[in-house]
């Protein structure tokens, strides 16, 4: 597949209050949830953040709480183009990353715009 999936999975978690990653959803983890529809889609998946998730590629936080920019930065796509994501969408489709794809054409980036806000941690980007 031209398309890999990078779920974000560091971060504070100040607005939880508990590493969202871990935060249970039907009894499943949130990231691991969320991996599992990407995984059963097709994608390869690495996860960027504190714990690795089974089934995916995984790159560990070498800071702790450093921001997205810092994880993504040490990360090498083995994919054309790379979707980013973070792991407290729980209601995500997977079909989004097609629907991106088919927009990509010939620009560097395809990202969500909700409101008047872009949404660059939840877009589809050229390796």
């Amino acid at each position: 597949m031209d398309t890999e999936v990078v779920v974000l999975t560091g971060g504070a978690s100040r607005r939880i209050g508990a590493d969202k990653a871990s935060v249970p959803i039907g009894g499943v983890p949130l990231a691991e949830r969320l991996v599992r529809a990407l995984l059963d889609c097709g994608y390869v998946v690495t996860v960027l953040g504190r714990a690795p998730v089974p089934g995916c590629g995984f790159v560990a936080d070498a800071e702790d709480c450093q921001g997205p920019a810092s994880a993504l930065s040490r990360f090498q796509p083995s994919a054309e183009q790379v979707f980013v994501m973070p792991c407290d969408v729980a209601r995500f489709d997977p079909r989004v990353v097609a629907l991106m794809r088919d927009r990509i054409a010939g620009w560097d980036a395809v990202a969500p715009v909700l409101g008047d806000v872009s949404q660059p941690l939840c877009a589809l980007y050229r390796a």
